[in-house]
């Protein structure tokens, strides 16, 4: 897997990219028929470009919708294409709980989960799989026909597919269930759990792993606990198909952990 050695910086209105080498450089980029831009991922290609991964609020469309970015740069951060996705009837949307964009990527491949606002309003989830031009290969799209899905963190699991994580939003009682979706490799959904907890059965998922060893998985985010909704983090221990083995908590910081 390429290695990250950059650091990205996101701003309104444009995509931002500063990588530090011996001959340090710092690029800004306006982008056209776009009133914002924010850039949430930054990932090394096997040829050493950029790619950058974002979502903008495109001006060419009536009405604006936010899209999906894309954009390549050079190995000195020039800007060498850009790919947009979406429409208004199907909104790629930012998601306020999670701390970046769920990417993975390895050596010809980058894969990216998120929300979706489809033409009924509802929030559903789907996992992209693009090549190094920025070209989708294949989209996977999954609905929840009580709640809306909301996608926040991906990883490979042992068999060579795909775990995604987040949270279930269920508008009717207010709660907000763990999402842990398991796919086959080509993204093909295989089994989905809603992880509760005692009331209030608020928490989610930012971070996913899988062990090699023990096939269980571990997913890291942040829960509501106690009368007041004071907010922890989320430590989850599933076995391989998803049942709650136990939740924890490390500290009452909240908002929620990263598993590198």
């Amino acid at each position: 897997m390429p290695s990250k050695k950059h650091i990205l910086f996101s701003f309104f209105f444009l995509f931002s990219l500063q990588a530090f080498t011996q001959d340090g450089w710092k690029k800004k980029y306006a982008l056209q028929n776009s009133l914002s831009s924010v850039c949430r991922n930054v990932i090394e290609a096997p040829n050493g470009n950029f790619i950058m991964i974002g979502l903008t609020y495109d001006t060419i469309n009536n009405p604006g919708t936010n899209r999906l970015t894309i954009v390549g740069t050079d190995a000195s951060g020039n800007m060498l294409w850009r790919k947009d996705y979406g429409r208004y009837s199907f909104e790629y949307l930012d998601n306020m709980l999670a701390p970046e964009g769920a990417v993975i990527y390895d050596q010809n491949y980058f894969y990216h989960t998120l929300g979706v606002r489809d033409s009924n309003n509802k929030y559903i989830g789907v996992i992209i799989k693009f090549d190094y031009n920025g070209d989708t290969l294949w989209q996977r799209i999954f609905r929840d026909p009580a709640q809306d899905l909301m996608p926040q963190g991906i990883c490979k699991s042992v068999d060579g597919g795909f775990i995604i994580t987040g949270a279930f939003q269920n508008w009717t009682n207010n709660t907000r269930p763990c999402l842990l979706l398991k796919t086959d490799l080509n993204g093909n959904e295989l089994w989905r759990k809603a992880i509760n907890k005692a009331p209030p059965n608020v928490h989610d998922g930012h971070s996913p792993v899988q062990d090699s060893a023990t096939k269980r998985i571990i997913v890291v985010g942040y829960q509501y606990i106690g009368p007041n909704y004071d907010t922890h983090n989320s430590i989850l221990i599933l076995d391989s198909l998803g049942n709650k083995i136990m939740q924890t908590t490390s500290n009452n910081a909240g908002g929620g952990g990263q598993l590198n």
